[in-house]
């Protein structure tokens, strides 16, 4: 059997010229391993006349390789006609494919997480071996992606966390009851008549103080809120006065900077009311939070 005509493709794809090709049997072309399966092939398509049949072999490249070829046959008065489509490209193209169907799953397998794959109906269709580890059994999967993530860590140190806070808060409220007590008796004349200097001291002390109490109470506040037992309350306030107060306590910060903070306003006082979930007192630690760092600069 013997080549007839060609087209220039052949020369392409298998290196051999069209002359070269014509000169020699078609069938020594062919591996030898595929010979006979392409000789039934062929006696086929001439028996079948006017019906295609389709078959696969390799054939050799005049560099020596050979190529995988995909063949549609047909025959018409004893004469054959055949494309051949060169298959290197498209099981180069399987490989890649394979090659990274194998990373991801590579990936969905050694994940930490518990990945799980569901339908649109809700059926779980593909698992990790992370969600066995999880849940201690094996899924019989039958896709949205789910990442189900054990978080039982994560709760057991906010647990810890929650715990340490509240432990030295309740630790830490003690001490400064007592020390703000002691400074309200100093201040209240208790142990005598204070110089005027000292008991501007001794009165920003107190107020530092109260402060420090007030910032426990608010971290045992956050405690509430988290767990969703705080209650809010609006209520109206003087504001002009929580800001002298706010100015007063950071007096000895610009002090040491050698500057001083003054309000200067021209609404008289108790004419500013201010409605707000906090309280006076609260508000001022606002305000001190903004002057404490410029007192400093």
């Amino acid at each position: 059997m013997q080549f007839l005509s060609l087209n220039p493709a052949w020369e392409r794809n298998l290196g051999w010229t069209q002359a070269e090709l014509r000169a020699r049997p078609a069938m020594s072309f062919v591996h030898l391993d595929d010979r006979v399966h392409t000789a039934a092939k062929l006696g086929q398509a001439f028996e079948l006349e006017g019906r295609r049949v389709q078959f696969d072999n390799q054939m050799q490249h005049k560099a020596g390789h050979w190529i995988p070829l995909s063949w549609t046959t047909t025959s018409r008065n004893g004469t054959l006609f055949a494309t051949a489509t060169d298959m290197s490209v498209h099981q180069a193209r399987e490989e890649q494919l394979a090659l990274a169907h194998a990373r991801l799953r590579a990936v969905f397998d050694n994940r930490v997480d518990s990945l799980v794959n569901i339908d649109a109906e809700g059926t779980i269709w593909q698992v990790n071996p992370a969600v066995e580890r999880l849940f201690g059994y094996s899924f019989e999967v039958v896709g949205a992606s789910k990442i189900i993530r054990d978080i039982s860590e994560r709760k057991k140190l906010e647990w810890m966390k929650t715990e340490f806070v509240a432990t030295v808060s309740h630790e830490l409220r003690t001490p400064l009851t007592s020390i703000r007590g002691a400074l309200g008796l100093v201040a209240g004349g208790v142990t005598g008549e204070l110089p005027e200097e000292a008991k501007e001291y001794i009165d920003i002390a107190l107020s530092n103080s109260d402060r420090l109490v007030r910032l426990i109470n608010d971290i045992l506040d956050m405690e509430k809120m988290e767990a969703g037992r705080m209650e809010f309350k609006l209520q109206a306030f003087e504001f002009s006065g929580v800001i002298q107060d706010a100015l007063a306590s950071n007096a000895s910060f610009a002090a040491a900077e050698g500057t001083r903070f003054v309000l200067v306003s021209d609404i008289p006082p108790g004419e500013v009311l201010v409605k707000t979930r906090s309280n006076p007192v609260d508000s001022a630690a606002a305000i001190r939070a903004i002057l404490e760092p410029r007192a400093v600069e």
